[in-house]
């Protein structure tokens, strides 16, 4: 009787394999490099795209709960207030979110960093910035506004920044 049909198996190089699995791991290094950034910040972590830490779905928010949205306000010497964008600093969305933290947690340090990327003229313009959070709570029938809140006021006068209640 003859065999109906013959598998025929054919071994893969070694080095195909190899190759995979090194790129598997790179792959998962540097995700993993990109979740750790939000922990221990690089300066710059450009060179991790396209692998981010972006919270798109990082947290629900339950009928109740309140929704942030921040507002990062520049004060002018003449003690006007205009509302600062990622292209006032030069940075992308991402970029700007680390500075938003930076006002978030008072960082000096970080803080004096992004004022630098701030161009003229309106970085000599540049007296104060101010964080606020303006909440909102989802409901059945939309958002619902709630009163705005300063979280964080930064003189920019000096060389330090100083941190206040309003600048």
């Amino acid at each position: 009787m003859k065999p109906v049909s013959t598998i025929r198996t054919e071994k893969r190089p070694a080095i195909g394999k190899g190759f995979a699995t090194l790129v598997i791991l790179a792959c998962l290094g540097l995700q993993t490099a990109a979740i750790v950034n939000e922990i221990v910040p690089f300066e710059e972590p450009e060179f991790l795209w396209p692998f981010l830490n972006y919270p798109m779905f990082k947290q629900a928010y339950r009928e109740g709960e309140p929704v942030n949205q921040y507002i990062l306000l520049g004060i002018r010497a003449d003690s006007t207030e205009v509302e600062m964008q990622a292209e006032d600093f030069g940075l992308n969305f991402g970029t700007f979110r680390r500075l938003l933290a930076a006002m978030r947690k008072q960082d000096s340090a970080r803080l004096r960093f992004y004022v630098g990327l701030v161009r003229e003229p309106a970085r000599s313009a540049l007296a104060g910035l101010r964080l606020e959070s303006h909440p909102s709570l989802p409901g059945k029938d939309g958002p619902v506004a709630l009163p705005p809140v300063v979280v964080s006021a930064v003189r920019l006068d000096g060389q330090e920044p100083v941190w206040s209640s309003h600048p």
